[in-house]
């Protein structure tokens, strides 16, 4: 395992998991120039694969990917680890589904940016995020 010293503050890590790479794309360089670090993936099973390697500090899902539903993913996330911030985004409205299985929060698409970083920071803070950077070696 490789261990960050707290002192070091690196950046929140943030995986957004999208079926789109032009969505992933734009999440990544908003998230990016507000000082975060941001990866991305284009399905569940990638998102699987990606926080048992990886510990991020927060999750941005969309509720509908190629290869599953968002929120079956959700509940799989939630055994894989369960105190990692989830956001959920949709199309398709507020989602009392999301919430009861462990979603931080659901936005709307589309939604202000103000929204996402808000929402994003709040997670973040409320979970504190230092404790995610104890991650094993990638």
């Amino acid at each position: 395992m490789t261990f960050v010293p707290r002192t070091s503050n690196p950046p929140p890590s943030v995986l957004i998991v999208n079926g789109s790479p032009d969505i992933c794309s734009g999440f990544a360089d908003c998230l990016t120039a507000k000082g975060y670090k941001a990866e991305s993936v284009l399905d569940g099973a990638s998102c699987v694969e990606r926080i048992q390697r990886h510990a991020f500090s927060a999750l941005i899902l969309h509720d509908r990917l190629p290869d599953q539903d968002g929120l079956y993913l959700l509940s799989a996330i939630r055994t894989i680890h369960p105190t990692l911030p989830v956001i959920i985004t949709t199309v398709a409205g507020r989602s009392p589904v999301a919430s009861q299985q462990g979603a931080y929060a659901v936005l709307v698409l589309p939604y202000e940016r103000d929204d996402l970083y808000d929402t994003l920071q709040r997670a973040i803070s409320e979970k504190g995020w230092t404790d995610y950077f104890f991650s094993p070696t990638e």
